[in-house]
């Protein structure tokens, strides 16, 4: 009897073998990544997560998981650590502190927990003189400063006593304050109480002592010399006779670290005024002309020259408001006052009455009654004497 078709097993055909394997090797590969992947905690910028990873090492995680360090981070432990199931990885982010040491700025990124260890791990070495604000045990957050003042060696120079110490101070005064150097008003402290410190400075300090001392000494008299315009030239006479007086004078002695340095007037008081001598002495000379023998105080050497009324603007009233005529002469009158009676040689007597915008300084235009006169005068130097 023949058996129900239905109940026969069909044979596989080709393409459900097919499936079959691909099904079979999905199975598989999800069994061997489960095997394989490795479960690590990762704590960055304080958020912790678990991840369930099939890298290889702490810097593949990173990268997978698109975590960027920073030039200065940190990551513990180091990037190219094997990972372990069970791990914890953390990443330490640097922070910027800015270090003043001794004036140098210098700005550090780090990842360390403490100013001391912060100093250490940028390679700043600090000793026990110096100065650290704040203290070394101070947590590090963003923005701090840190001020490193170095100790510095400075010698002092006082009573005669060498002293060196080493200080953080800032400024010269504070370190003579700190030594326990008092200053007098009058002492002199060099480099300046207001200059800042630097290593190996020498402070030196001059004790500076005033007294006063009191002299009397004598005024000496002036003889005064005048001038008599009616006493002939070559004669003089004592009109008085000369006497000292006195003064008294207080004068500022000076010491520095005991020797004397400087004498000063620091005020005088004169107790007898003194007498001039006065000499009087003739200023009258004479001079023998065709009209006689003339007298004079002065004569002059001056630059000539002649003009006359119709030519160059001339017209026939001077400056003076007189009338032109022989015997008139343009001056400057800041060499010859006008009004002077003159006596000038080649010429004759004249009166200084008029003036001309080209006299100036020692030149004189005389006058003449006509053109030719002043042409044949031409220009010449000249005797020009002033009359009593």
């Amino acid at each position: 009897m023949e058996s129900n078709s239905s109940f026969h097993r069909r044979p596989l055909r080709p393409w459900m073998i097919y499936i079959l394997l691909i099904v079979a090797v999905i199975a598989a590969s999800s069994s061997i990544h489960e095997v394989l992947a490795k479960d690590v905690t990762v704590m960055v910028d304080g958020r912790k997560a678990s991840i369930a990873t099939k890298e290889d090492t702490v810097e593949q995680l990173l990268k997978a998981y698109d975590i960027t360090l920073g030039p200065a981070d940190k990551v513990v432990p180091a990037p190219d650590t094997t990972l372990k199931d069970g791990m914890d990885i953390s990443v330490i982010r640097a922070t910027l502190v800015k270090v003043n040491d001794n004036g140098h700025i210098k700005t550090i990124y780090t990842t360390a927990s403490s100013v001391n260890d912060m100093l250490k791990e940028a390679g700043i070495s600090v000793k026990q003189e110096d100065n650290i604000e704040p203290a070394a045990d101070q947590s590090i957050y963003p923005g701090l400063c840190v001020n490193i003042t170095r100790a510095v060696p400075v010698t002092i120079l006082a009573d005669a006593q060498a002293k060196k110490i080493y200080t953080t101070r800032t400024s010269v005064s504070q370190v003579l304050a700190d030594a326990g150097i008092k200053l007098a008003q009058k002492d002199k402290v060099s480099p300046g109480l207001d200059t800042a410190v630097k290593s190996g400075i020498t402070i030196e300090i001059v004790r500076v002592n005033e007294t006063y001392e009191t002299v009397e000494e004598p005024i000496p008299y002036r003889t005064i010399i005048r001038d008599n315009h009616d006493m002939a030239k070559g004669v003089q006479k004592v009109v008085q006779e000369g006497q000292n007086g006195r003064i008294q004078r207080k004068i500022l002695v000076v010491y520095e670290d005991g020797k004397e340095v400087s004498r000063k007037v620091a005020s005088e008081t004169v107790v007898a005024q003194p007498k001039n001598k006065i000499v009087e002495r003739g200023t009258v000379q004479s001079l023998a002309t065709s009209r006689g023998a003339i007298r004079y105080s002065k004569v002059l050497t001056m630059n000539a020259s002649a003009y006359t009324a119709g030519y160059d603007g001339v017209n026939n009233t001077t400056s003076t408001g007189q009338s032109v005529r022989r015997g008139i002469a343009a001056v400057d009158p800041r060499v010859i006052p006008l009004g002077t009676k003159l006596y000038v040689e080649g010429y004759g007597f004249a009166v200084a009455a008029d003036v001309g915008g080209a006299i100036k300084g020692n030149k004189i235009d005389l006058y003449m009654e006509t053109l030719s006169q002043a042409r044949a005068f031409g220009r010449r130097t000249v005797k020009v004497y002033i009359l009593k």
